[in-house]
């Protein structure tokens, strides 16, 4: 399975992609955060692009529609959503979408792990929330 979730805390997840995804890929992704959504438990996530490969349209309708249906719980809980895009055109894609469809939850786009790691600290520290460890190597 090209996607990968990295538990670094409670309260902190990576989702690493690499290779081509596919529908049945965003599905158990989906599954998997809508479960620790059910949780309760505030969250910062990364997800981390710099291996994907070719990605299926249906993909992003999946995604379009959970953002949608879990918009409400994710404004609450999520920390941040931090998203690592190395490719700049993607990412200029991407940025100028968010401008037009806002996120529920605090996000910004990243070329590197790096910047994003940085960022997601900052923001548990807005929140006056404890920086994980996996986080505090990047402050």
């Amino acid at each position: 399975m090209p996607v990968r979730i990295e538990t670094k805390a409670p309260t902190f997840l990576i989702q690493k992609i690499e290779g081509d995804l596919h529908a049945s890929d965003m599905q158990s992704l989906i599954q998997a955060m809508d479960q620790h959504l059910s949780s309760g438990q505030r969250l910062g996530l990364i997800i981390d692009t710099t291996g994907i490969g070719k990605v299926d349209t249906e993909v992003l309708k999946l995604s379009a529609q959970w953002f949608k249906r879990a918009g409400k719980s994710m404004g609450q809980l999520w920390i941040g959503y931090g998203m690592v895009i190395p490719a700049a055109s993607t990412r200029f894609l991407l940025s100028s979408l968010l401008l037009v469809t806002r996120l529920p939850m605090p996000y910004k786009v990243f070329d590197t792990y790096d910047l994003a790691a940085r960022w997601l600290g900052t923001r548990f520290r807005e929140e006056n929330l404890p920086v994980p460890d996996a986080l505090k190597l990047y402050s």
